[in-house]
This record gives C-alpha cells, sequence and structure tokens, in this order.
C-alpha cells in the first residue's frame, strides 16, 4: 500500500500459530476440557449433564476461567501472537502501579530482529529520505528507498540486524534464564549484540535491563519498559527473551524519535477496577461455596452452583430451564441468595467487559503496533521486500496515535486523548 494512506480494514485477530512444541502440547492437553463435562467458571468442579436434565457434580476440574488463563500465558510463552495480555495479567499492572510506560511483553522466534528507525538515527541515509518524500503520492517509497511514511505520520526505515544475538545465550543451560541480567548495573550493551542498533542510537546501549519480579512474572508479564528508560525481563528462553527485548527497545526508540508511543490497558480503566474486579471474583467465590451447602432436592445431595450460573445466563437469554436449574434457582431464592448472587455475577461480568474493552484499545495503541510488527516481521524470510503495512498479522484496525513528551517522569498526552470511556 502507499506511504500517505492509513492501513483501513478489519480488526486483526492476530493468531499466528506455532509448530507443536514436546513441552507445550502436553499442557494445552492438560487444559483441554473433555467432552460431555461442563465446567465452573470459578470453583473446582467438573459435572456431567444427565439424561433427564439434571446435572451431577462429578468431583474436580480445572474451572474455565483458569483455564483460560493458563492458555493465554501459553499463547505468550510460546508463539507470535505478540502483545497479547489476559485480564489476570491487566490485574498485575495495576498491581505493580506503574504509569503509562508499561508494556506488555511479547515473544517470537527472533531468526531475524529489525528495529523501526528514523531521522534521529545516526545511521539514517538522508539521500534516501530526500528521494522518498520527493516520490509521487501513491508510489511505493519502502521498496524504492528502504523509507516509508508511517500511520503516526513520521518516516522510518528498519536497521539492519547482521548477527544480532543475546550475548551468553550459546552457554545458557537451563530452558529459562536471564543470561546475565543480574542486577542495577546491567546495560542493554551488556545483553544485546547489536552493533547496527547501536550505531544509530548510542544512547540505548546505556540502558538499563533489570530482572523483573516473581510476581509479574507469575502473572504471565514478559517484559515492561518503565518510565524511567529502564527494561525488565522475565525468565525465558533466549529466543523468546530477545524478541520480548526487542519490543521494548522499539519503545525506547519511539521515546527517542516522537513516534506513537504505547501504553497500558490501564489507562482505559477506571481507578481501583483492579480491586473491584478481584473483589467480585471473591463474593462470587463466597456464594457459590453457599449454594453448593444447601441440599438439592432433586438428587439427595447438595446443589451444584454452576446450576444457578447457568439458570442465571439461561432466564437473560430467554431460554427454558432444565429441572436441575429451576431446582437449584428456587432454593437459592428461598435462602436470599438469589438477588446477591445476580447482583454478583452482574457486577462481574461488567468489570471483565470493561477489561475486554481496555484490553482492544492497548492494542490499538500505534506504538504496540509497531512493536508488535517488529516481533512479526521476524518471520518473515525478507523483511525489505514486505512493507511494513503488509506485514501479515498487521494492525488492520483504527490505531490510537498519540505522542508524549516527559516532565519530571510524568508521560503527558498530546495529540487524540485516548483516556475517554466511550
Amino acid at each position: 500500500m502507499s506511504d500517505s494512506t492509513a492501513n483501513p480494514g478489519v480488526q486483526n485477530d492476530l493468531t499466528a500459530g506455532s509448530a507443536p512444541d514436546p513441552f507445550f502440547t502436553p499442557l494445552r492437553n492438560a487444559l483441554a476440557p473433555e467432552p460431555g463435562y461442563t465446567y465452573g467458571n470459578l470453583l473446582p468442579v467438573r459435572s456431567i449433564h444427565n439424561p433427564d436434565g439434571t446435572i451431577t457434580n462429578q468431583g474436580p476440574g480445572i474451572p474455565t476461567q483458569f483455564r483460560d488463563l493458563g492458555n493465554g500465558i501459553l499463547d505468550l510463552l510460546q508463539g507470535t501472537r505478540t502483545g497479547e495480555m489476559t485480564p489476570e495479567a491487566t490485574m498485575a499492572l495495576a498491581t505493580l502501579g506503574a504509569g503509562s510506560g508499561v508494556h506488555a511483553g511479547a515473544v517470537g522466534d527472533s531468526a531475524t530482529a529489525r528495529i523501526f528507525g528514523g531521522l534521529g538515527a545516526k545511521t539514517a541515509d538522508k539521500s534516501a529520505f530526500s528521494k522518498a518524500t520527493s516520490m509521487p503520492a501513491g508510489a511505493d517509497t519502502f521498496a524504492g528507498t528502504g523509507w516509508f511514511k508511517d500511520v503516526d505520520g513520521r518516516w522510518k526505515f528498519e536497521i539492519p540486524d547482521q548477527g544480532v544475538k543475546l550475548r551468553g545465550a550459546e552457554d545458557a543451560t537451563e530452558p529459562d534464564t536471564l543470561v546475565g541480567i543480574t542486577g542495577q548495573d546491567t546495560t542493554l550493551g551488556d545483553v544485546l549484540d547489536h552493533p547496527e542498533l547501536f550505531d544509530a542510537y548510542p544512547q540505548l546501549a546505556k540502558t538499563k535491563v533489570l530482572p523483573l519480579g516473581d510476581e509479574m512474572t507469575n502473572q504471565g508479564i514478559l517484559g515492561i519498559a518503565h518510565d524511567d528508560g529502564s527494561i525488565s525481563l522475565a525468565p525465558g528462553h533466549p529466543d523468546d527473551l530477545k524478541s520480548t527485548l526487542l519490543h521494548e527497545v522499539q519503545h525506547q526508540v519511539q521515546n527517542s524519535e516522537g513516534f506513537a508511543s504505547g501504553g497500558s490497558p490501564m489507562e482505559f480503566l477506571p481507578a481501583g477496577h483492579a480491586e473491584a474486579l478481584g473483589g467480585a471474583i471473591t463474593r462470587l467465590n463466597d456464594l457459590h461455596e453457599r449454594l453448593a451447602r444447601i441440599p438439592d432436592p432433586t438428587t439427595g445431595g447438595t446443589l451444584n452452583p454452576m446450576n444457578l450460573q447457568s439458570a442465571v445466563l439461561s432466564s437473560k437469554s430467554g431460554n427454558y430451564l432444565s429441572t436441575a436449574e429451576q431446582a437449584t434457582l428456587n432454593a437459592a431464592l428461598q435462602k436470599g441468595l438469589l438477588s446477591p448472587y445476580i447482583k454478583a455475577l452482574d457486577y462481574y461480568q461488567l468489570l471483565q467487559g470493561m477489561s475486554a474493552k481496555a484490553m482492544a484499545k492497548y492494542k490499538s495503541f500505534g506504538g504496540e503496533v509497531e512493536s508488535r510488527n517488529v516481533q512479526a516481521r521476524t518471520e518473515l524470510s525478507d523483511p525489505s521486500a514486505v512493507h511494513p503495512h503488509d506485514t501479515p498479522g498487521y494492525h488492520q484496525g483504527p490505531q490510537i496515535i498519540r505522542y508524549y513528551t516527559r516532565d519530571g517522569g510524568t508521560a503527558v498526552p498530546v495529540d487524540n486523548n485516548p483516556f475517554s470511556q466511550e
């Protein structure tokens, strides 16, 4: 496509897959639901539908919510679904208390790795840039000059990547490693062997690279670019570490060049959302436990809480209730639990819906689209032959374009304010 036209079209779900793996495949099989069973959303219950319409608790099972979380983390760890975060990861970012400089790490098989640079790069080819800006509108400037005008209005080129590697990767003996990232004294120049990048932006070599805390790592976060310019990384396979690191390095280049910036899902959520979501989950768990202690008149056992959840959702959809669902609903009504349960479930779904919308907006930040594109292009055998906007998986929907200036460490949006809750 031409450099002067934004890339319109439908939203892309970034579902590029990965080959089967002897480590990931068994984990995904363990998380897969068994056919014929119904699983709880929050409680570890597994049930089966009987021929008479009742639902019988068959013992423990992985709740749907945690199965989804597990698969989401595997997506982050395994393949090229770059920039993905679960709602639980969003909550982790809120716990960290970081500002708008926090970004989700992303992984991929970085056989090649090209950072997008701009006119501020010491190695920028100004002659080719002049040629690009003088070419007719609609011309493929990228093919002819190596420069392109991005959707944020900035002219960019790809920094070559001959021989880029993660230092110490060849000596790594553990599948999860930090390859020499030990503390406050480690710099990007110590970790990343990328002469072309540091020739273009010498100051990046001094960027501090820190280990990411266990709390963030356990939530599936792989990398964070902090407001102070430092980068934190979680342990991982060397290829994944390199990919995550390059994602965050692109954010640093954005700050240096004045490209469109990234951000955090928390920017689109009201204050206290993470705490409210945690409270809603706790409230639903408490109500489920209380329901599970009530005798079930249809089975002689105790109520299956999931029957009430399905009854409430079926009622809202106008569907008929099974005998077990109706019995559970009646029992909850008699015990005074139906109204609190509906209220708690509605509130939980409201908060989850807000999280989903925030995630969609976060992924549409121009800076996040660009950093994911850096990683997606690692799958191309010849990136120079494919326009950056034509990368498979490139975000096809509208992008939030804004730029940051920094005043005392505070990031100030100066264009296309994204903070409305429309």
